[in-house]
């Protein structure tokens, strides 16, 4: 047995489970490509859904899914430990983060464990330190963050069976600990999403007698720069650029992105609107012409690549995620981390520039191809396969 433990949460329906489409997209592939029993493990959602979720009888799944009991301050309760120590103990192969309490119950019962890992050190401190205004508290967080990388996450990195990297900084970071790192870009484009060429030259040939369509998507959270989106489309619209800016997605900072907008009397340029199933966001993604990025820390985020997907050029903030992506697929451009103005000039100056704005919606498209959500499963898939085959049989 494979046992896969996510961070995810999920929540019981009495015959129904409220999961993650995302998670649920990518199980539908991951499943039959390993072609192996699989067991799912997952916290007990108790407050309220995340953003896009299905309702789905739990006997439909083609894999077993348990979730984990957890205690209301967060983390699993005594049972939920003991229920994930007893899965492990009869899998052949497990493979998650180094959170959850899964490796050091895989290192007891001899069980191989490949590590599926996305923040480095450095975003790690970036996001344990946002919104934290004190700075004797910051430093304690970070003191805090770098005592347990030290002290935990490298030497589960040195004894991993293997390490799947999201994103380039986690990669750079895991490969100096352990020889058997693989580099993945994961997204929920699926080839058939990514936009064809004739409507992405037909929205391309339209721009001159329109305004173009700036786009943002995601959580409304400060890592994600969801307010500095705002006030980068708000400069924007100040200073006379003929785009309109549109935001899909739900956080903490909504409220506060929604006040700015009012506040700058620029509603009808910048509108603020909830999360949507991620097949209407990328209907609502055909129809704009850049995604922007404000990204304050170097996660691997999914939507560099679903915006690539709909023929996107990016423009963000360049954190080491970014910064890589944008060199490598040559369909964007990055300005300093929180440089508002930089960021509001250089979407002014790519919508006065049509055939760079044109090249980089080509090339866009090409590395959404090139990256698409079967080629990156493929890669994964086949690493559990050789890992599950070279673990010994229980």
């Amino acid at each position: 047995m494979l046992t896969i433990i996510h961070d995810n949460p999920v929540r019981a329906l009495g015959d129904l489970v409220e999961i993650d489409r995302k998670f649920l997209d990518g199980m539908a592939t991951f499943v039959p490509a390993v072609g192996v029993p699989v067991t799912s493990t997952h916290p007990l959602r108790r407050g309220a859904a995340a953003i896009d979720v299905l309702q789905v009888p739990a006997a439909s799944l083609p894999f077993r899914l348990v979730a984990l009991d957890t205690e209301e301050r967060g983390g699993y309760s005594a049972a939920g430990r003991a229920q994930l120590a007893e899965l492990v103990a009869k899998s052949r192969l497990v493979t998650g983060s180094y959170i959850g309490g899964g490796f050091a119950a895989a290192q007891r019962h001899g069980v191989p464990y490949v590590m599926a890992l996305e923040y480095d050190l450095g975003t790690q401190v970036t996001v344990t330190r946002l919104g934290v205004g004190d700075p004797l508290r910051r430093l304690a967080r970070t003191v805090r963050c770098v005592a347990d990388y030290v002290r935990r996450q490298i030497p589960q990195m040195r004894r991993a069976a293997a390490i799947h990297c999201n994103g380039f900084p986690i990669y750079d970071a895991a490969r100096r600990w352990n020889a058997q790192c693989m580099l993945y870009l994961d997204s929920r484009m699926r080839r058939d999403m990514v936009i064809e060429a004739t409507p992405l030259q037909e929205r391309l040939r339209s721009l001159p007698g329109r305004r173009a369509r700036v786009l943002y998507s995601g959580r409304y959270e400060a890592m994600k720069g969801a307010l500095d989106f705002v006030q980068v489309a708000i400069h924007c619209v100040r200073d006379g650029v003929s785009a309109d800016f549109l935001c899909h997605g739900q956080g903490a900072q909504g409220e506060a992105m929604r006040a700015a907008v009012a506040a700058a009397g620029v509603a009808d340029r910048v509108q603020v609107r909830d999360a949507v199933p991620f097949p209407e966001l990328v209907a609502i993604a055909r129809t704009c012409d850049l995604f922007v990025a404000c990204h304050v820390q170097s996660d691997p985020s999914c939507s560099y690549l679903e915006a690539m997907g709909a023929g996107l050029p990016v423009l963000g903030y360049g954190n080491r995620m970014w910064r890589r992506m944008a060199a490598e697929s040559a369909a964007g451009n990055q300005v300093p981390v929180h440089d508002q103005a930089a960021l509001a000039a250089a979407i002014a100056a790519l919508l006065r520039e049509p055939q760079r704005l044109i090249e980089w919606s080509n090339r866009a498209r090409a590395y959404a191809l090139q990256h698409c959500f079967e080629q990156e499963f493929s890669l994964r898939t086949a690493g559990i396969r050789a890992a599950y085959a070279a673990a010994p049989a229980r």
